[in-house]
């Protein structure tokens, strides 16, 4: 996982998601006693991509539902 959070933020240049220090402070306190680096940051990474998506979602930059349906429409095909 380590490596992979490098490759997208680092290697490939994207910006990378901020969040409050206090929203990971609260992440940390509900995790169980015993857990994995990876998962730690599994659930950050999680975190941030909701705060992002929320973020631009307050800001107007959403497509409505049948734009995304005429989107995946060519995935999946």
């Amino acid at each position: 996982m380590q490596t992979f959070l490098y490759d997208v933020y680092v290697k490939k240049g994207v910006e990378a998601m901020k969040i409050q220090k206090q929203e990971i402070l609260d992440v940390v306190r509900q995790l169980p006693e015993q857990i994995s680096v990876e998962e730690v940051m599994e659930r950050l990474l999680i975190l941030a991509k909701v705060e992002k998506g929320l973020k631009e979602a307050n800001s107007g930059k959403v497509v409505s539902h049948v734009e995304a349906e005429k989107r995946m429409e060519k995935w999946l095909r």
